[in-house]
Parts: C-alpha cells; sequence; structure tokens
C-alpha cells in the first residue's frame, strides 16, 4: 500500500478518490482552508500544511486544480519533488471519463462547436476555440476522441456579448441537438451542460472562459496562473474547419507551443505537469 497524504478535500479530491485504482493508505487530508482545519474528509483529518512534516509518507496526491500552485508551496516547504503527484485531469473530474469516444456524443459536440464558432464569426465577436479543442481540430480535423468537454475563450470586456449570444442559440442548440442545455455564468465564466433529451448521448460541457490583457500578457481572469502572450488573443485569424468559418488565436502554432510544447505528439492523459504557460504569483 502506498502511504498517501492527501492535498485538497474539495470536489477534485472527492473525484480523485473515486476514480483512481492504485491501492493507497491515506493517513492524513491537507487543505490551505484553515477552516477546514480539525474536520475529516473521508474519514482523514484534515490539517494544515504547516503539520505535514510530522507525518511520515510515500507521496503526496495533489487533488486540485490549483495543483502547480500547491506543488510550488509544497517544493518551498523543502518536500522533495519526488514525492509530489499531480494527476491526470481526467481524474479530478466527474462523470464519463471520454465522452466522445462514443460516436452519438462527439458528433453532438461536432455541432454544438459549429454552432457557436459560426455564429461568433458571422458577428464578428472575438470567441475562439481554445485549449484541447483548439489542439484537435488544428491536428487532427476534429475534437479529440478523448477529450472530455469543448473549450471557447475570448476577454472579459467581451462577456456581455457572448453571453447574449448564448443565449440567442439556446433555442436552436436543444431543437438540432434533441437535448436540454444549463448555462451557468459565473464572474469570470460560461459552463454549458448538454443533457440528452430524445437522443442517447453521455453528458457533456462547453466552457468559456474570460481573459484579461496585461503588461503583454492575456491571463485568466478565473485562475490567474495561466496566461499566454496576449498578442495571440488580441488579434484572431480565421480558420475553416469542416466548411464552418471560426476564429483561433494568431499564430496558433506558437500559441499551442508555449501552452503545452509538443502539442503536435498526441498525448491521452494530460497531468498540470503537463502545461508550460503556468507562473508563481
Amino acid at each position: 500500500m502506498i502511504k498517501t497524504v492527501l492535498f485538497g478535500t474539495g470536489k477534485a479530491a472527492n473525484n480523485f478518490l473515486i476514480n483512481d485504482i492504485k491501492k493507497r493508505e491515506y493517513i492524513v487530508a491537507v487543505d490551505n482552508n484553515t477552516k477546514q482545519h480539525g474536520k475529516e474528509f473521508h474519514s482523514m483529518k484534515i490539517i494544515g500544511v504547516d503539520r505535514l512534516s510530522s507525518y511520515e509518507y510515500d507521496e503526496i496526491v495533489v487533488a486540485s486544480f490549483a495543483g502547480l500552485e500547491i506543488k510550488h508551496q509544497l517544493l518551498s516547504l523543502g518536500v522533495d519533488e519526488s514525492k509530489i503527484y499531480l494527476p491526470q485531469k481526467y481524474l479530478l473530474k466527474s462523470g464519463i471519463q471520454y465522452p466522445f469516444e462514443d460516436e452519438n456524443t462527439i458528433a453532438q459536440a461536432r455541432t454544438i462547436t459549429k454552432i457557436i464558432a459560426s455564429r461568433a464569426y458571422n458577428l464578428n465577436i472575438p470567441l475562439h476555440i481554445d485549449w484541447g479543442t483548439l489542439i484537435g481540430i488544428l491536428r487532427d480535423g476534429d475534437i479529440i476522441r478523448w477529450d472530455d468537454d469543448i473549450d471557447f475563450s475570448s476577454l472579459l470586456s467581451h462577456k456581455k456579448e457572448v453571453k447574449e449570444m448564448i443565449d440567442s442559440l439556446k433555442e436552436q442548440i436543444e431543437k438540432e441537438l434533441s437535448c436540454e442545455l444549463d448555462i451557468l455564468t459565473t464572474p469570470k465564466k460560461l459552463k454549458i451542460t448538454c443533457n440528452a433529451n430524445k437522443q442517447q448521448f453521455h453528458p457533456f460541457e462547453v466552457d468559456i472562459e474570460f481573459k484579461v490583457i496585461e503588461d503583454g500578457e492575456a491571463i485568466q481572469s478565473g485562475n490567474r496562473v495561466w496566461y499566454t502572450p496576449s498578442k495571440h488573443i488580441e488579434q484572431l485569424e480565421s480558420f475553416i474547419w469542416q466548411d464552418t468559418k471560426l476564429f483561433v488565436p494568431s499564430d496558433a502554432d506558437a500559441y499551442l507551443s508555449f501552452v503545452y510544447g509538443d502539442w503536435k505528439t498526441p498525448k491521452k492523459d494530460y497531468s498540470l505537469d503537463d502545461f508550460n504557460n503556468y507562473k508563481v504569483l
């Protein structure tokens, strides 16, 4: 058994405990939220990171989407890097691991991507495909089958018009996909969940993230440790995918290389350690 410290007590940590198949002996949970200290998480006592040195362990599982920031925190405390494990992203999420491996689901994902991207293009709203969706469309000409959501990005200054556009498309999308859409709006993000109605497909999400421009950097407003050079976002380029015109970042090759390094070699299971565009604040 692997003697394990779990760093994180939120939804991502709960999902990890469900999804991980390794045999582990969890000895304690760590959280930076002092309000959690002294409580229990899955029968584990929750402590602050300052008490970590009191325990002997083989590995620290960082079960959080702030994993890189937490990793830096642990390294600054003298924790051996070889004992820090950042899980693959899918282990931190709930639901079907690879929804787009299902033919009906990937067909629905293609349809909603085209509807949103083409409307933004026709209205000249600077909303571009991003992250894994961008890789798949540029590299493979399709959505990556082992991806688990559809990604778009825009600038925070365009959030209002993006939201209005999505609201105006809701009826069309629900009709064409025979689905029900749940649209969640937060100050920094739109999350669209596609739930099957008449047709059978796996639920999946469309995430629209918003960025701000500061000192030549486009910074993800919801999580400021992620950034790219702003030149790729300030001016977008058009791209034709399966007869659909859409926006992509300018010099998308350099943009993806900045984010992922070697993005042209397929890699199935990304962890946060695989990203290049992270900075410590």
